[in-house]
């Protein structure tokens, strides 16, 4: 009986995966083209105002969704890496890796509000947690979390990790986890008490870079760059249950649980995208074929449509002025 069961499984991961694999799940719809040359770190989606956000080396690129145009350019940065919408107080908060700050700036009128000197250096990615009510700058050089408090736009803590910081998600119910790109592990903070509580390791992972995570099922999902995989880990026990492959310099992860999708975004110009079958079960549906160095996109959690962003290259020479945002629709 168990022997039938095990393949009748396998034969539906089969099927399944082959029945979607007959058409591709997204289709590139169009582009909006962006000034300056240089590359660009993360994505944020506004989704109350209706804005995305793009960091590209010392500027902030702000595009309104309903017109699909460039409506805003906050420059005469140093070198701003992401963005954290914090709507409940109507600000958005910049680091800026060069400076060792955040910036923090009016989401309607996207003029400057304050600068926020951080302890911490080369902070990179930013993230505000709705349950401690706080944004968390994760500064890569001095192996800490810069904690903001989003009232008064200071400083409260530092946090020192044992590691390099790179990509975070919380759990909704007080738990940061944090991927510790050096140390081929993840740590686990309290947002609350504004502690380390644990750190594990996550083999075969090596390199952890992007994270997203499926809160329902507590499952972290870590890309791994230098071993080009896609880590599916358990955080009731902290076991890595299966590592998918995934093409090269992961850059961004997002799972979408209304639609049971994992989505990897990578340098060499792909995207996988896997179908959740069931808490534990993934099949391949698509690899999108994107753009060299396309490796940080955002979802907007409405029409579900991709925002990548990245510049054109020629033999492995950038192509000047072609700085664009390049948008992916989903099949109906």
């Amino acid at each position: 009986m168990y022997f039938l069961k095990s393949i009748l499984a396998i034969l539906t991961i089969f099927f399944f995966t082959f029945y979607l694999n007959a058409q591709d799940i997204y289709k590139f719809d169009y582009k909006i083209e962006l000034p300056n040359d240089g590359g660009s770190d993360f994505l944020s989606i506004d989704s109350l105002n209706q804005n995305l956000y793009i960091t590209h080396t010392n500027n902030l690129h702000i595009i309104s969704l309903k017109n699909k145009k460039l409506i805003y350019t906050i420059s005469n940065l140093k070198s701003v890496k992401g963005v954290a919408i914090v709507n409940e107080v109507n600000r958005g908060f910049i680091s800026d890796g060069k400076d060792n700050s955040v910036i923090v700036f009016n989401l309607l009128n996207f003029e400057k509000v304050s600068i926020i000197p951080l302890k911490g250096t080369k902070p990179s990615a930013i993230f505000f947690d709705e349950n401690a009510k706080k944004v968390f700058a994760f500064c890569t050089d001095s192996h800490s979390i810069s904690v903001i408090d989003i009232n008064s736009l200071k400083e409260i803590s530092t946090l020192h990790l044992p590691g390099e910081p790179e990509f975070a998600v919380a759990d909704g119910k007080g738990l940061l986890y944090v991927n510790l790109e050096d140390k081929n592990s993840i740590a686990v903070v309290n947002t609350k008490t504004l502690e380390l509580v644990n750190t594990f390791l996550i083999p075969p992972c090596k390199g952890p870079f992007a994270l997203a995570m499926d809160i329902a099922n507590k499952r972290l999902f870590s890309g791994c760059r230098e071993n080009k995989g896609l880590s599916i880990i358990n955080t009731s026990n902290q076991q890595v249950i299966a590592t998918l492959p995934i093409g090269k310099g992961v850059g961004s992860i997002t799972y979408d649980s209304s639609e049971k999708i994992v989505i990897a975004a990578n340098a060499d110009g792909t995207a996988q995208i896997f179908q959740q079958i069931a808490a534990d079960k993934f099949g391949l549906v698509q690899t999108l074929q994107t753009f060299e160095k396309a490796k940080t996109f955002a979802m907007d959690p409405g029409n579900k449509n991709l925002y990548f962003s990245a510049s054109q290259y020629k033999d492995n020479t950038l192509i000047p002025n072609s700085f664009a945002i390049y948008v992916y629709k989903k099949n109906m």
